[in-house]
């Protein structure tokens, strides 16, 4: 499963970056893991301004929803929207992502809301460019 993230992480950063954007590395890393409550997950303070994010949740039995918002700051403390994703969640894995180049400093992922039988979600941050 992480191997299918990595490549996806990395052909999201492909197909939606900027024609002028060019990649040394892409690196991906998992900011939020298997949430079941609403809250916001630990910061991040990625080295790269064109980050890629993945939303990815589940149930265990019926239907459900989530919504995850992805938060930026430039000093920990105070943090403000920079994209929502969100997914009706089933017993298969289902996805959303997002992609955007602005230069915060730390980045997190908050569980905003989240219902349904056994329901957890997943985010992964993919970074690139120069």
């Amino acid at each position: 499963m992480k191997y299918l993230i990595a490549m996806i992480m990395g052909l999201t950063l492909f197909v939606c970056a900027p024609a002028f954007a060019t990649f040394d590395k892409v690196n991906a890393m998992q900011i939020l893991t298997a949430a079941t409550a609403t809250g916001a997950g630990v910061r991040f303070k990625p080295q790269k301004a064109l980050r890629s994010f993945i939303l990815s949740g589940v149930t265990s039995s019926g239907v459900g929803a989530a919504s995850v918002v992805i938060e930026v700051s430039n000093d920990g403390t105070n943090y403000i929207t920079q994209d929502t994703l969100g997914l009706t969640l089933g017993t298969t894995i289902t996805f959303d992502s997002g992609v955007f180049e602005q230069p915060y400093m730390y980045v997190r992922a908050r569980v905003a809301s989240i219902s349904g039988t056994g329901a957890s979600v997943n985010v992964w941050m993919g970074t690139g460019g120069k």
